[in-house]
């Protein structure tokens, strides 16, 4: 049951973040890892047969906002996303492997592309994933009541966080950060990660 140690490799030439492990093509019919045989020994082992396998930094970040008015209303719309990165899905490492726990409760109440695998917990690319996300940040929808007696402006509005991402992330949420909290393990999506939650709010704006 116990994981190989090796995930990441900080290396000379190569950029943080970069993910080093086994290359996976797929199991077998018997439900045992399939790895590429790197120095063509005939034979599978740690570290010998590792290589690098993706890398967890994005390539591309953006964010842009748009902004609509018509009369006294007003909507606001925050974008950010990333593109180019790599996600290691340890949660399907975790539990979607049978020989971790046969009678794992969550093997029995989610789905998981390979349930078939019955081999010992490895790193490899097997749990890599294209990570790129594209996250409606906040929403916020107001009107304006202006030149109302005694204020200036009297503005009502609504606003809301973490609304929508749209991405191909087989996880709850690409956007893990560093699994060890320290810069150089990007994304990592650690058993322990807790997706960011969403917020609604309304409120008042009130001008003398």
């Amino acid at each position: 049951g116990n994981v190989s140690s090796s995930l990441f490799i900080l290396a000379k030439g190569l950029p943080v973040g970069t993910f080093y492990g086994f290359k996976a093509n797929g199991i077998d019919t018997n439900g045992k890892w399939v790895f590429e045989d790197q120095n063509g020994d005939g034979k599978i082992e740690e570290n010998v047969d590792f290589t690098t396998i993706g890398n967890g930094l994005p390539k591309h970040l953006f964010s842009f906002t748009t902004n609509f008015t018509y009369g006294n209303y007003y909507l606001n719309l925050y974008f950010v996303g990333a593109a180019g990165l790599d996600v290691f899905n340890a949660k399907r490492l975790w539990y979607e492997n049978t020989s971790n726990s046969p009678s794992n409760y969550f093997a029995s109440i989610l789905t998981f592309p390979n349930n078939e695998l019955d081999d010992r917990l490895r790193f490899s690319s097997y749990y890599l994933e294209k990570g790129d996300y594209l996250r409606l940040d906040n929403v916020t929808f107001g009107y304006n009541f202006k030149n109302i007696k005694f204020f200036k402006l009297i503005g009502v509005y609504f606003t809301a966080t973490n609304i929508l991402n749209i991405t191909g992330y087989s996880g709850l949420d690409p956007e893990v950060g560093s699994g060890t909290d320290d810069g150089l393990t990007p994304g990592w999506d650690k058993q322990s990660f807790y997706p960011r939650s969403s917020t609604y709010q309304l409120g008042i704006n009130v001008n003398f």
